[in-house]
């Protein structure tokens, strides 16, 4: 999780067995309230496989690249917008 002001850049990275079933905010990927302080991150060339829940969370952040990634075998929406305000 990237959040209070943090950054996050991910390239190229295998993700496999994250996430906790049913418990909220516990994805693999997961950017929180960082509004419009991480326009330059990205998570893009990845892959996500045997995901216990989602892939990848964006939430009350805006500009952030996700490109390019694969996810197979996953439990839930892969991508998700939390509040649907994310631009």
């Amino acid at each position: 999780m990237v959040h209070s002001g943090g950054k996050g850049y991910l390239e190229g990275v295998e993700l496999y067995r994250m996430g906790q079933t049913n418990v909220l905010g516990r994805y693999p990927f997961h950017w929180h309230m960082l509004e419009n302080g991480c326009e330059d991150c990205y998570f893009k060339d990845n892959s996500i496989h045997r995901s216990f829940y989602r892939c990848i969370s964006i939430h009350g952040t805006h500009g952030t690249l996700v490109s390019e990634n694969v996810a197979y075998d996953v439990s839930g929406y892969c991508y998700y917008l939390e509040d649907g305000v994310e631009e």
